[in-house]
């Protein structure tokens, strides 16, 4: 069984006992019917200077038993002059950013952090990065958009060549200020798949 049907047969039975209501199934999937270019496992180093980085991307995984609560990586690209991550501080506060990867705030990053995110269990989590005049960055944990934010300043590249990590120990990536070294704690996760040059509408 594949991790995106037990996360299928899970939600059936919340719906079940929901009297055939259902919050998730009843919301748009934002990547519905998209065809990744690629994938990597967890535990990952990535190539992030083989990735399209002055192009929109979009990342997605499915996760059960997801804790931030106590910090961790999910994915980092780049570094402290031009990166992008997600994951939760050592607070547990969730937290995605792209273009400068120094301290924030910062003019030429697109960030949110986020306290009352109810991003933890089972569920899909779905990262988009947009670049250009509007620099952004959006998560939706479950189909539903939980943080946006943009940067003052217009950016060419969402990251930069540094390797990065994928559910692993960030010990390439340098963006300031972010995550405990360790990956964050969870049960089971799939690949993390890449949409190059895709942007969400909304």
């Amino acid at each position: 069984m594949t991790l995106q049907t037990s996360l299928l047969l899970r939600r059936r039975f919340t719906t079940a006992r929901l009297n055939g209501v259902s919050p998730v199934s009843a919301l748009p999937n934002p990547i519905e019917g998209w065809v990744s270019r690629s994938s990597l496992a967890p535990g990952s180093d990535i190539e992030t200077r083989n990735l399209f980085r002055d192009r929109p991307a979009v990342f997605a995984a499915d996760f059960i038993g997801l804790d931030g609560s106590s910090g961790g990586v999910i994915a980092e690209f780049g570094g402290i002059t031009r990166g992008a991550c997600c994951g939760f501080r050592a607070n547990g506060d969730f937290v995605v950013r792209c273009g400068s990867g120094a301290t924030l705030p910062n003019n030429n990053a697109a960030s949110f952090v986020i306290s009352d995110h109810g991003i933890s269990g089972d569920g899909t989590l779905v990262v988009a990065f947009d670049i250009g005049a509007v620099t952004r960055v959006r998560a939706w944990w479950e189909r539903r958009l939980v943080g946006e934010g943009v940067a003052i300043n217009g950016q060419a590249f969402w990251a930069g060549e540094d390797k990065g990590t994928y559910l692993g120990e960030g010990r390439f990536s340098t963006i300031a200020g972010e995550f405990v070294s360790a990956a964050v704690p969870y049960l089971t996760a799939s690949p993390v798949r890449y949409y190059a040059d895709r942007t969400i509408a909304g």
